[in-house]
């Protein structure tokens, strides 16, 4: 016999078409219990958990499968048979925990956040190529890699132009905030990190954020402004760009984490790779 084993915090679509799936192979749905979550230390900041045996009663009442109970590791070590679980960190940690890693069929779906898709680097869709766009383009762009030259921070130099009526208004690079030489002085933050992860935990102001500081301070308005970045830009950068009212971004290398390129796409911002 084959058991589904899962950490639900919340039900939602995603949940109840993975658990239909899992049924059609399965006739049991194990629960795990609030006691075994809190091994995982993010566990205290989901906000969103019902308790356990909660969401064990609102998927009785689906009746998706004939049995549902919550249940710890105890109880999953002492079956010896086969199990389906989300492929996620946590059941993978759970499966290493009671000895069942050949034994579990890892389900791929996407459920929730766990820190690998998190960090996981996603390739940009872009609407389109182009060699360059126009000559404005391609002097926006040769700006951006020129200013990208001075930035301080050796970890990565990214420059960003801004274009607003066929005419460069804003360059800027990446740089550390209050002085260029904060790293220097104090040590550098990113040091603790690999590269990608807790990209916000670090000294510099990157230079799409620079840009539309800039843009407030002086006034000017961003509606259908183009955004020429060395780089493709950061989650956080990516929200300040779709909601600054830039109208396209092009970019020349990187990826898209998290959620910047969907932020980006869900405001209609149109996103270039330039060759």
């Amino acid at each position: 016999m084959t058991i589904t084993a899962s950490y639900i915090p919340v039900i939602h679509r995603g949940y109840v078409d993975f658990l239909k799936e899992a049924s059609k192979k399965s006739s049991e749905l194990i629960i795990f219990d609030d006691e075994t979550m809190g091994i995982f230390d993010f566990y205290r900041k989901e906000i969103r958990a019902l308790p356990a045996k909660d969401v064990a009663d609102i998927i009785r009442s689906l009746d998706i499968f004939p049995s549902v109970r919550t249940g710890g590791l105890e109880d999953l070590k002492g079956y010896d048979g086969e199990f389906i679980m989300p492929d996620d960190e946590i059941s993978r940690r759970i499966a290493n925990l009671i000895g069942a890693d050949g034994r579990v069929e890892f389900f791929p779906v996407f459920l929730r956040w766990n820190s690998d898709k998190v960090t996981k680097p996603e390739e940009v869709i872009a609407d389109g190529e182009v060699l360059s766009s126009g000559f404005i383009g391609k002097l926006a762009m040769m700006k951006a890699e020129e200013v990208s030259k001075q930035s301080s921070d050796w970890w990565r130099r990214v420059g960003a132009a801004l274009i607003i009526n066929d005419e460069v208004k804003l360059f800027a690079c990446n740089s550390h905030v209050p002085s260029e030489y904060m790293p220097y002085t104090f040590g550098d933050p990113r040091m603790f990190f690999k590269k990608g992860i807790n990209i916000e935990l670090s000294t510099p102001i990157h230079a799409e954020a620079a840009i539309i500081a800039r843009a407030a301070k002086y006034g000017i308005k961003l509606d259908g402004a183009d955004l020429y970045v060395t780089t493709f830009p950061c989650p956080p950068c990516a929200k300040l760009i779709a909601y600054s009212g830039i109208r396209t971004v092009y970019f020349k290398e990187g990826y898209s984490m998290l959620d910047a390129y969907s932020i980006l796409k869900s405001q209609r911002v149109m996103v270039y790779r330039i060759k």
